[in-house]
């Protein structure tokens, strides 16, 4: 009887403890798939924060050369009027 009862003993111990293992392998698993995802999703939000800083500073460029031409069509108009009436 005493013998059942430490082989039942000993079977119980040696798959709880194969559990245990397996779970902690799991969770490793678990842990590097989520650091794994998470660098993923960090290179990505750097690139698109890289792409956007690129095209704002295009879309600045546009707007100051727009509004140079601008000023320079205002700057032209004024002088046409000036010659028109004769002023200086």
């Amino acid at each position: 009887m005493m013998r059942i009862y430490a082989a039942i003993v000993i079977a119980f111990l040696t798959l709880t403890g194969a559990a245990c293992t397996r779970d902690r392998e799991s969770a490793e698993r678990e842990r590097r798939d989520a650091d794994s995802a998470a660098r993923r999703a960090g290179r990505e939000a750097h690139e698109l924060a890289r792409k956007t800083d690129e095209a704002t500073k295009k879309a600045g460029q546009k707007l100051r050369d727009a509004a140079r031409e601008a000023r320079e069509g205002w700057k032209e108009a004024d002088r046409e009027d000036r010659t028109k009436t004769g002023q200086k």
